[in-house]
C-alpha cells in the first residue's frame, strides 16, 4: 500500500504522484497533474524560478507532506 505524497503550493495541495510537468512562464509557476493544470502567480520571474527549484527538490525527495511553496 502506498501513501499519497502531497506538496502544498500557495494553499493548494497537489498529489505529487500525478505531477506530469512543472515549468515557469513569465511570473507564473505552472504544474500539470493529469487532466488538471495549476498556475501560481509570483511577484517576479526570479521568485517563480526559485519556487520551481523548491518544487523540483521536494519532488525528487518524495517527502510525505512538505512545507508550503510561497
Amino acid at each position: 500500500m502506498s501513501v499519497p505524497l502531497f506538496i502544498k503550493v500557495q494553499d493548494t495541495l497537489i498529489n505529487i504522484a500525478h505531477v506530469e510537468a512543472v515549468s515557469v512562464e513569465d511570473e507564473s509557476l505552472c504544474m500539470a497533474t493529469g487532466a488538471d493544470a495549476h498556475e501560481f502567480e509570483f511577484e517576479g520571474a526570479q521568485q517563480a524560478a526559485q519556487a520551481l527549484q523548491r518544487v523540483q527538490a521536494h519532488l525528487a525527495a518524495k517527502n510525505l507532506l512538505i512545507g508550503e511553496v510561497q
